[in-house]
């Protein structure tokens, strides 16, 4: 055997080198895909799907796998092997692009959301329908146009409905200023009869008189309702003991995140049946109850923020 024919030990050591290498790369690309598409199911279930109240199923990463390719392990020649480094080549900028199509998918959902969500709700996390559905509907607590953005956060972190009204308690001076903000940037010619007065709510309770911030916050809340929501009104207002609950899915998300709360404000009470005067902010109560139990700081400043919120979802969208 002539030096020629002579195998070549060392190529061929380091041939069965790459050809292993070249078995993990190709069979990495199932983990790849797997880790991939399971973080975008992941994060369009955290986001998008409060937002459409869609619940998309979990997707075991086992079966997004894909089959292992196991290239043969035999002595193959220097052409063959040319041909699996051209094939292993041309998988990685596969790769390169999918993950690129998945980024823009993700930019598409954060684009959607944002368009969805009021702008105050950008950058918070952990929103969740039925916990917003909560606070919204039975508790009354205004989230939609006001407050910004890290007490939103803060009352969705609260343990329960009492340390959410906490937060509204602790942080009233900066909500006002909140609101103030708010009503200074409408433009609707429409809104300019009730703007005034939401200001003069506010003014009130900064001055130390939020009995009267609060007879005011309400009289206005009943004004801007038979104004702007002419249509919707005796539905979403309502709220009769073991009466049909609110339907939120029979509007648009802002409208129903912004219309939740006067649901739980107009909730009805019979003094004359026993029923106790609400000690949260409630239409009725304050009309027609007057009282230390209904009337302090914490609901005045709840009331103006519910104005406040239906004027923004007057300003910013069509009924």
């Amino acid at each position: 055997m002539t030096d020629a024919e002579q195998p070549d030990m060392e190529a061929d050591g380091d041939d069965v080198a790459e050809q292993a290498q070249l078995v993990v790369s190709v069979t990495g690309a199932d983990a790849l895909y797997t880790a991939a598409f399971s973080g975008l199911i992941r994060d369009i279930q955290r986001s998008i799907a409060p937002a459409l109240r869609v619940r998309i199923p979990p997707i075991p990463a086992a079966a997004l796998k894909l089959p292992p390719i196991r290239l043969p392990q035999i002595q193959v020649s220097a052409v063959q092997w040319d041909v699996y480094r051209q094939f292993a080549a041309s998988i990685e900028p596969v790769l390169l692009a999918q993950r690129e199509q998945i980024a823009k998918v993700m930019a598409g959902v954060a684009a959607v959301v944002e368009r969805i969500y009021p702008e105050n709700w950008h950058g918070v996390s952990g929103l969740r329908f039925e916990q917003l559905e909560n606070i919204l509907l039975d508790e009354g607590i205004p989230l939609v146009g006001v407050p910004r953005c890290s007490t939103v956060q803060a009352i969705l972190d609260a343990p329960d409905p009492s340390g959410r009204r906490a937060v509204v308690g602790r942080r009233w001076r900066s909500i006002l200023t909140d609101c103030e903000a708010a009503l200074g940037s409408f433009q609707r010619r429409e809104l300019r009869g009730q703007l005034p007065f939401a200001s003069k709510a506010i003014s009130a309770l900064r001055d130390g008189h939020p009995e009267a911030a609060q007879a005011l916050a309400v009289n206005l809340l009943d004004t801007v309702l038979r104004t702007h929501f002419t249509t919707d009104f005796r539905t979403i207002t309502n709220n009769r003991p073991n009466g049909t609950r609110l339907e939120l899915d029979d509007y648009t998300v802002r409208v129903a995140y912004a219309i939740a709360p006067v649901w739980a404000a107009y909730r009805q009470f019979w003094t004359s049946n026993g029923d106790p005067v609400p000690r949260t902010f409630a239409r009725h109560a304050s009309a027609h109850a007057v009282s230390k139990a209904q009337y302090n700081r914490t609901n005045a400043v709840l009331g103006v923020m519910l104005v406040t919120s239906l004027l923004w979802l007057c300003e910013h969208e069509a009924h």
